[in-house]
């Protein structure tokens, strides 16, 4: 209506109801899809939470390049703490991605096996066991030393082949079945098995290295035994 000149604008009362319900309804759907963001970051946060990056560290006629592994309970599991990797014995590393390079062809099967290196983050217990020996006088060499490719396997296969190998297993990506079996421990070692660990694997055929990789590749720790 309009009254001297002036315009008067009719505004209903329920008009600041309105607006105030239609704000609301914005916020929260919001908010809503803040939750379902976070929720699904931390859900692709976990799911990767067991990955590590491995590095070689010689050269050796088989070479990991921009090699990622995965750690898994006995179950095929990840396994994980405080949103980092976890290696468990007994467990499973899976070579998840990245290539394996090999020089020349070999028979692994019968004839190979894994040499551990294992240094805890802690100046009363330091280094355990150095390429497969014990330097600990509590602990077996048994313990260092791991039964490899006892069984035709496709990483066992790959290793003794020849040319350049997608690894791959995470999602049923394309690639070989690329798992390291890890066994019990004693119940020397379990005593001081649990908490930050570089570990560095050496795989052995007939009393030579074929290769030898880190975990975790810089000079950062690795969760073991949480």
């Amino acid at each position: 209506m309009r009254c001297a000149g002036l315009v008067l604008i009719y505004k209903p009362p329920h008009a600041s109801k309105l607006l105030y319900f239609s704000l609301k309804s914005t916020l929260s759907t919001m908010f809503t899809r803040f939750v379902l963001a976070a929720a699904l970051v931390a859900v692709t946060l976990a799911a990767d939470c067991q990955l590590l990056e491995l590095a070689d560290t010689g050269s050796f006629d088989a070479h990991f390049d921009n090699a990622v592994g995965g750690s898994y309970d006995a179950s095929g599991n990840p396994s994980c703490h405080d949103g980092s990797a976890n290696i468990q014995f007994p467990g499973e590393i899976k070579l998840v991605s990245g290539n394996l390079i090999v020089k020349d062809s070999a028979n692994l099967v019968g004839d190979s096996k894994i040499l551990l290196t294992l240094k805890k983050d802690s100046w009363l217990v330091g280094t355990v066991c150095d390429h497969g020996k014990s330097k600990n006088p509590l602990i077996p060499d048994s313990d260092c030393e791991i039964p490899f490719c006892e069984t035709p396997s496709d990483l066992c296969t790959a290793l003794g082949t020849s040319g350049t190998h997608t690894l791959g297993q995470l999602e049923n990506q394309a690639g070989i079945n690329s798992t390291i079996p890890l066994p019990e421990m004693s119940s020397a070692i379990k005593g001081i098995l649990k908490g930050r660990w570089q570990v560095t694997i050496d795989i052995v055929v007939g009393g030579n290295t074929l290769a030898s990789v880190k975990a975790p590749s810089n000079e950062n720790w690795v969760n073991i035994g949480y």
